[in-house]
């Protein structure tokens, strides 16, 4: 999980934390869940985590290096966009989710 992906999933939990209803401690044990169990979570709590990833960020979700992202990429296992031709690349989430679960 990234620290953006942490601080989106704490912010949508903040009034929950404010209430008591959950500790900040619980909160930390977020930071160990895998792709699939932040999206069962997002699901459920109403949450939209970014669609779209950088390449460092997607090769800490897939647990590979950045290289072995961008071959995925070309490969055609994840999806990807340029945004610039300043090497801005993003990649799909929901195919590094798929390919995480197929592997």
């Amino acid at each position: 999980m990234t620290q953006n992906d942490y601080n989106v999933i704490r912010g949508a939990l903040k009034p929950f934390i404010a209430g008591g209803l959950i500790s900040a401690g619980a909160i930390d044990e977020i930071k160990g869940l895998t792709v699939n169990d932040i999206s069962n979570a997002q699901a459920q709590a109403g949450v939209t985590l970014s669609k779209w990833v950088t390449r460092k960020e997607a090769a800490k979700l897939l647990k590979v290096s950045v290289s072995s992202v961008i071959r995925y990429g070309k490969e055609g296992k994840i999806s990807f966009k340029k945004l610039s031709e300043e090497r801005l690349t993003r990649y799909k989430r929901s195919d590094i989710e798929a390919f995480e679960n197929a592997e």
